[in-house]
């Protein structure tokens, strides 16, 4: 093999390996987070309100540890019908930093599957059924999300 052939070879490699790392998954719902601005990914002039219950609670993908997200099932504003939504969390400022560990915690596990929560967000520019959260606060929020909780 020659090196102009291996050097074609290599790098239609880099980029499958690039490629599928930034594959949507479900476990990785936003791939793109850190490669992308917010608002190359998401319509910022755009707020929808999401009422619904969470169908996971907070998590992080493994191959993007900074970002936070959950999932509800809430009725789309659009046409009525329950569809899943997974929410982007962005970095929530919170005052009471002493009773927070990681990532939010103990806050954040509160949210826990069946959670009845009231979302407002910016809807993915690609029309799939992920979002930016705009974060809420005051009584029952929980890292900008509100709930019905007290």
């Amino acid at each position: 093999m020659n090196l102009k052939s291996l050097f074609i070879l290599m790098t239609a490699m880099a980029l499958g390996v690039s490629v599928k790392a930034q594959e949507r998954s479900s476990t990785n719902p936003f791939p793109e987070a850190g490669k992308q601005t917010d608002s190359e990914i998401f319509d910022l002039t755009k707020n929808l309100n999401l009422d619904g219950a969470i169908a996971q609670p907070v998590s992080q993908p493994s191959q993007a540890p900074e970002v936070l997200y959950f999932r509800i099932d809430a009725n789309d504003p659009s046409n009525g019908s329950v569809r899943s939504w997974s929410i982007r969390i962005p970095p929530v400022r919170i005052a009471c930093f002493d009773c927070l560990i990681d990532y939010y915690q103990p806050e954040m596990s509160r949210l826990t599957v069946g959670t009845i929560v009231s979302a407002i967000i910016h809807p993915a520019k690609d029309g799939s059924s992920r979002a930016l959260l705009v974060p809420q606060s005051g009584p029952g929020v929980i890292g900008g999300i509100r709930t019905a909780l007290k």
